[in-house]
């Protein structure tokens, strides 16, 4: 009776959807869920094709059903790809749908869950590398990791721990997958290794016991760019960043640019505000 009540309130929201203005290009889609005992948290995303941001207010074209239609999705749609632009909560039997741009999106109970980080940071060959791997939903207590493409010197552990000394530079296409034996979330990573010639005048003036010393640098932008920034005697390892949209819900957006510069790193954002961070060293 729940699904057939449903279907009825999707039949009637049919008419709305096809007398809609004319269609942005924008993309809807369920990311990811995952389960509590409270309920299931859907998180859904989408993909903006458009060259600005878009608005599209709560209505017969941006709503939720069952209701509440308002269910604290976006009004704002910023260009580039957001894979947990917001994220809803519904009780564990329950099904919701996204209707959005005269598309329908299905938010199931059951689904695969969701990888972080959205990027991997820069690596440099000869330099240790480590970054972390999670995910919602599931069982963690019984989830394992495993992936293939990762570069050499590189390993990913069954926990989700990416680490070693990348060997070779280059761009790398990573799958990663994550299973706890009911569900199976697959992610594809780029990450890309540099070459260590920003460090390699700093090879030729240590003393001998030298013990490289690094930090990292993090600067939250007010905009779309963001720079961190080594002190003079430092060198920069590497870097990178990653853009947030601002919104009461957790909101990821994509890294345009992440470069190098003379004393840091800068960061570019399709939409969103931009952090960024550098890896530094002490030159002596």
């Amino acid at each position: 009776m729940k699904n057939l009540n449903l279907l009825l309130l999707l039949a009637a929201a049919l008419p709305n959807i096809a007398s809609a203005q004319a269609q942005v290009k924008i993309t809807p889609f369920l990311h990811c869920v995952d389960s509590g005992p409270s309920g299931i948290t859907y998180y859904f995303g989408y993909e903006s094709f458009e060259q600005s941001v878009i608005q599209l207010p709560f209505g017969s074209n941006n709503r939720f059903i069952p209701d509440p239609s308002d269910r604290q999705q976006p009004a704002l749609y910023f260009p580039g790809l957001h894979e947990r632009a917001f994220r809803i909560t519904a009780p564990v039997n329950g099904t919701v749908l996204w209707v959005f741009n005269s598309q329908i999106t299905i938010g199931p109970p059951n689904g695969t869950p969701c990888v972080a980080p959205h990027a991997l940071p820069v690596a440099v060959t000869g330099v240790p590398y480590f970054q972390q791997l999670s995910a919602l939903g599931g069982s963690p207590a019984g989830r394992t990791w495993s992936a293939t493409g990762v570069p050499a010197g590189l390993t990913l552990s069954s926990s989700g721990l990416l680490s070693g000394t990348p060997l070779n530079k280059g761009v790398f296409n990573m799958t990663v997958t994550a299973t706890d034996g009911a569900a199976t979330a697959t992610t594809k990573y780029s990450l890309t290794v540099n070459d260590a010639l920003t460090i390699s005048d700093a090879l030729s003036i240590r003393p001998p016991g030298f013990v490289p010393q690094f930090r990292t640098v993090t600067q939250p932008g007010v905009s779309n760019s963001a720079v961190a920034s080594c002190d003079l005697q430092e060198f920069v390892v590497t870097g990178g960043g990653s853009c947030i949209v601002p919104n009461q819900n957790t909101i990821q957006g994509r890294v345009a640019t992440s470069l190098a510069t003379a004393n840091g790193w800068a960061v570019t954002c399709s939409g969103g505000t931009a952090t960024a961070f550098a890896v530094c060293q002490l030159k002596h």
